[in-house]
């Protein structure tokens, strides 16, 4: 389980000079029966009609006539496809290049040296987002995403800076506090 607070929230006035923000902060991990504090960085966002999207079929009806989910081809959020057979199969990015992985389980990218793994290689989970996702996808136009110490912060000067139960966020753990 993933907690955090709200650190602000304001309604603003559907305007530039006055957009209405969201910050929030994630600040402890518990899993396994332990809990640790940490700081995380929001890379992505999606909101949850994009993320249905996800469960979709890229071509927009049954994948070559293939009426099994576990074989379809679909559009990861920020463009990137996976091409299932059995619900196992390559993430393909631009020019038909293999980024990733998918499984039963779920997508992840191609092996990469992470900080404070001793140099191993690890794959990272994606979940609905493409190895190459950044920002905000679902929300406003003009509406924005920044993340740095800890605080993950949506502005939308034309609407309301929100998340709802649905949206996905793409976290990367940045440090234990």
């Amino acid at each position: 389980m993933l907690r955090g607070e709200v650190v602000a929230s304001e309604a603003g006035d559907g305007s530039s000079v006055h957009p209405s923000t969201l910050t929030i902060r994630f600040t402890q991990l518990s899993y396994g029966g332990k809990t640790i504090p940490l700081r995380t960085r929001a890379v992505a966002i999606a909101n949850l009609m994009v993320v249905e999207d996800t469960f979709l079929p890229a071509t927009g009806s049954t994948d070559r006539g293939n009426s099994n989910p576990a074989s379809w081809t679909t559009r990861q959020v920020g463009g990137e496809e996976v091409a299932r057979s059995g619900w196992v199969g390559p993430v393909v990015g631009s020019g038909v290049r293999t980024v990733g992985s998918a499984d039963f389980y779920g997508v992840y990218s191609l092996p990469a040296k992470l900080e404070g793994a001793n140099g191993a290689l690890v794959p990272r989970a994606m979940g609905v987002f493409s190895t190459t996702a950044e920002g905000l996808y679902g929300y406003d136009q003009g509406a924005q995403l920044s993340s740095a110490g800890g605080l993950i912060t949506i502005t939308d000067p034309k609407g309301r800076a929100v998340i709802r139960n649905g949206d996905h966020l793409l976290l990367e753990v940045v440090a234990g506090r």
